[in-house]
């Protein structure tokens, strides 16, 4: 109960020529031997484990202090952020949720991207669902927390005029 397959011809020369290639430019890229590719690629990987989660511990660092800056005093409506993810905000507000005022939106410049959070005075999903397609945009949430997303920042920016 075994298939076999095999190439012959044309075809296997195609298939040899295309794995050579293949080979040779994982060969390159790893600076290795084309022999010790698969190591190459483990090490790789492993590195690659390590950075994220250095990334991540530092990311966690930087969002509890941004968190604890924003429980001393939360004074704008609006907070730009360069490095925080969508996700990373939505975080953020889920542990500010108690103590924001009626509105407060998250912006990550990363991905054009706005969460809106709040006590639940002015649904956050709501004016998301009003005004987020109007912009090009795309989102939704329940009335304290919600998030819309963006294709560029000029449409997050228009959204963001229209919900001031």
């Amino acid at each position: 109960m075994t298939r076999l397959y095999i190439k012959i011809g044309q075809e296997a020369l195609k298939d040899y020529t295309n794995r050579q290639k293949i080979t040779d430019a994982l060969s390159v890229k790893y600076s290795c031997e084309v022999s010790d590719i698969e190591k190459a690629i483990f090490t790789s990987d492993q590195k690659a484990i390590e950075i994220n989660k250095k990334y991540s511990a530092l990311k966690n660092s930087l969002l509890l202090e941004e968190e604890k800056k924003l429980n001393e005093n939360i004074s704008e409506k609006v907070y730009y952020y360069d490095y925080f993810s969508t996700d990373d905000l939505q975080l953020l507000a889920n542990k500010l949720i108690g103590k924001l005022p009626d509105l407060v939106v998250f912006v990550s410049l990363l991905e054009n991207s706005a969460v809106l959070a709040g006590n639940g005075t002015i649904s956050c999903g709501e004016l998301v669902k009003q005004y987020a397609p109007s912009c090009n945009g795309r989102g939704g949430g329940k009335p304290n927390l919600a998030r819309a997303i963006f294709t560029n920042k000029t449409d997050l920016d228009s959204f963001i005029e229209k919900i001031k």
